[in-house]
């Protein structure tokens, strides 16, 4: 049993070393600036229910780093809600796993995502085209994509923003759960209808809608009450809905924009709403997401990616989909924290791989870039990623800029006095050697010879000036970020 130790709002509660996963815990609570409600007559400073919930959220850890995870979500979770007048009985219980997956600019994302329209991919960028698979539902597909929809100033802007309400105590997810819970409560409310969920971001359900709509493409709508059964697709009728949709994305070919994504987006979404309100839960909702997911990663929409992903978590939890299935979004996890260089959640996450997991081909894959980006071997690297399976090449665009500047002074220092520019392209996975002479100019290299050689010996140093201003500038930048998260403090007290 959970044992607390809470004199009040701001007091911690830790489990005994009688608890049933056999070590204590402790979770801090926060302090609040407005007095609690009064305690029960009993004396007790926290209700049964909340006891209780702690309890369950606690039991269904497995070990120290899971009731690590689940402490912390207990503590901002208490935080944000008043603990007397919380429905604690219906309250979900927090996951055990931190989400190792996803960038940081996506975490930033809030609950305003479900309802938010796709910004889609900018035009007249290039991306490495990937080879045609055998279709999007399958872990092997394929096919061209456009490019981040998101420029390093808007996502500089979205930290500045995530930073200045994270100063006032809560996350921006947390003030966007508040803030919609705000907009619930002085909305008429449906019968049986509540807030949160997959429905948009708006409302849930507490009972099972069986759908008879008999059209088979449907525009994306946010719930904001009871959905009508007759404009819900029926399974039969959503599986034709995803088949219409690989169809179009064949049609669609090289020709991939905003329009060709705003379609994919609005389709896909529905899609989702309509497996969500019938509570269909079963291998067809795990390939949905995992085929959004796909097309996410292709157009690098990181807001949508992030809730597939953690779909996709809960799904693979209750024994749903394939053990392919979950091993390919394994491997782009691993990739993904490779790129950020968070060693600790690479390490979390292969601890847990048996051998089988290993000798799979993507997460073999993924072992092997992490093996060749820890020792430096960008020959090793940019091989691995021209021959990246599925859409681990994706995954790799994120962070395949870094890797290529650092093979770039590596080529400098060995290659003396200069190399040609078709072997920097070759070694460093570009196109063609126009593109890698373009590129390298922008980080500071210089061109000889018609432009057809990398000057090495007058490279070297103005690469590593630019290393420097490049450095300087992101420190100018974090600096602007913690002034605007000082202010914003200022603004919030």
């Amino acid at each position: 049993k959970v044992q607390f130790n809470m004199a009040g709002r701001g007091a911690g509660c830790s489990s005994s070393a009688a608890s049933p996963f056999g070590s204590s815990r402790t979770a801090s609570l926060p302090t609040q600036s407005t007095p609690a409600p009064a305690p029960a007559a009993s004396g007790d400073p926290w209700p049964a229910s909340l006891r209780a919930w702690v309890e369950r959220a606690f039991a269904q850890c497995k070990s120290d780093l899971e009731r690590g995870v689940v402490g912390e979500h207990l503590r901002k979770t208490i935080q944000a809600v008043d603990v007397w007048r919380h429905d604690w009985e219906r309250e979900p219980l927090p996951p055990r796993k931190k989400e190792l997956w996803l960038p940081a600019s996506s975490g930033l994302a809030s609950g305003r995502d479900e309802e938010r329209a796709p910004s889609g991919p900018q035009l007249g960028g290039k991306k490495k085209r990937r080879k045609a698979g055998k279709g999007w539902a399958s872990e092997t597909h394929d096919t061209h994509a456009g490019t981040r929809p998101d420029s390093r100033e808007e996502q500089s802007k979205r930290a500045r923003r995530a930073s200045r309400f994270e100063a006032s105590g809560l996350s921006l997810e947390q003030r966007a759960d508040l803030a919609r819970a705000d907009r619930w409560a002085a909305a008429p409310q449906q019968p049986g209808c509540q807030p949160g969920g997959e429905l948009g971001g708006d409302i849930e359900l507490d009972f099972t809608v069986a759908g008879t709509s008999t059209t088979v493409e449907k525009k994306y709508l946010r719930l904001t009450s009871a959905p009508d059964p007759r404009t819900v697709r029926p399974e039969p009728l959503l599986k034709q809905a995803i088949d219409r949709v690989r169809g179009r994305l064949i049609e669609f070919g090289d020709e991939r924009g905003q329009e060709q994504y705003i379609y994919l987006w609005e389709q896909m979404k529905s899609v989702r709403q309509d497996l969500t309100v019938q509570r269909i839960r079963n291998d067809f909702t795990v390939g949905v997401y995992e085929m959004h997911a796909r097309i996410c990663l292709e157009y690098d929409d990181q807001a949508e990616l992030k809730q597939c992903q953690a779909q996709l978590q809960q799904l693979y939890e209750e024994g749903l989909g394939s053990r392919e299935g979950q091993r390919e979004f394994l491997a782009y996890s691993l990739l993904y924290n490779v790129g950020k260089q968070a060693d600790n959640n690479v390490a979390d996450l292969m601890k847990d791989l048996s051998a089988d997991d290993r000798s799979d081909k993507y997460i073999s894959h993924a072992l092997q870039v992490r093996a060749a980006a820890q020792l430096g071997n960008y020959c090793a690297f940019f091989r691995l990623y021209s021959d990246a399976p599925g859409h681990s090449g994706y995954v790799m665009d994120t962070f395949i800029g870094r890797e290529r500047f650092a093979a770039l002074r590596r080529i400098c220092r060995a290659y003396q006095p200069s190399v040609p520019l078709a072997a920097v392209s070759d070694a460093l996975a570009f196109d063609d050697a126009a593109e890698c002479g373009e590129w390298a100019e922008d980080h500071g290299a210089t061109l000889a010879e018609e432009r057809s050689y990398l000057d090495c010996k007058a490279s070297k140093g103005q690469l590593v000036e630019h290393s420097i201003a490049a450095k300087r500038e992101e420190e100018r930048k974090a600096a602007e970020r913690r002034a605007e998260a000082t202010g914003g403090l200022k603004g919030w007290s």
